[in-house]
């Protein structure tokens, strides 16, 4: 991941001011070309046997419009602590994946993902 794939800008995770640092330059070129087409997301599954095998880091994501190729994976995941038949996870996503249609946890045919807000807002790349 590039740090603006999982949102580090606009949580003051990257300092662009900063002298040199490994893979500065591509960095600064997703930064000011606007070239970040993938994002950090938060969603939710239902706690059922298959999405919970499913849910570990790096299970890929299938979009309803695209079944061949995966749109994102899952960056993080874990039982929802209040609500134990939800499953709560953060996801590195293609935009245009989260703009329309439904995503789906390891396979089309997935646990569909409820996706929400950000408790924070995007700098616009």
């Amino acid at each position: 991941f590039v740090p603006q794939m999982i949102n580090f800008e606009s949580v003051a995770g990257v300092d662009f001011k900063k002298g040199c640092y490994p893979g500065q330059e591509i960095v600064a070129r997703s930064q000011y070309r606007g070239a970040v087409k993938r994002r950090l997301q938060i969603a939710n599954c239902d706690n059922t046997a298959q999405a919970s095998s499913m849910a570990k880091p790096a299970c890929e994501l299938f979009h309803s419009s695209d079944s061949n190729q995966p749109c994102g994976m899952v960056v993080l995941a874990a039982q929802d602590a209040y609500e134990p038949t939800r499953i709560n996870l953060q996801l590195e996503c293609k935009l245009e994946a989260l703009e329309a249609g439904e995503i789906h946890l390891g396979s089309p045919s997935g646990p569909t993902l409820k996706i929400e807000s950000l408790p924070y807002p995007l700098i616009e790349i």
